[in-house]
């Protein structure tokens, strides 16, 4: 996992500082911090049975560690590099949204579109 990490980060290697840990459980990390700090920061944790994206706010995407899922998170990962990623409040609720590949939406948690009380943040691409 973490070589393919190491692929997929490859293109950002010059926009973000990107720092490796693996803890005493066994839970290995990636943590992505983009030096423009108007892109997103993210988070990737995997082990043998998981992989978790995690962003700031405390939104996460919980995924399985078999290869759709692995196919899933590299998409994830993409969509923030490349700036398709919204940070939406409603009240104490923050989620963040991406935008996928395919013109899909996924957020976390999930969040209704058109909320007049939402205030959004549109997070701008690691390379301009």
């Amino acid at each position: 996992m973490e070589n393919a990490l190491k692929k997929n980060l490859a293109s950002i290697t010059g926009a973000a500082d990107i720092s490796w840990k693996i803890d005493k459980d066994g839970v290995s990390s990636v943590f992505v911090k983009p030096f423009n700090i108007e892109s997103c920061p993210f988070s990737v944790a995997w082990s043998s049975h998981e992989t978790v994206m995690g962003f700031e706010t405390g939104a996460r995407f919980e995924l399985d560690a078999g290869e759709d899922d692995l196919a899933t998170l590299y998409t994830l990962i993409e969509s923030v590099i490349l700036g398709r990623v919204r940070e939406v409040r409603v009240g104490r609720t923050v989620a963040m949204s991406l935008e996928l590949e395919d013109g899909r939406t996924v957020s976390d948690p999930p969040i209704e579109d058109g909320n007049e009380m939402a205030t959004v943040r549109q997070y701008l691409p690691y390379l301009t």
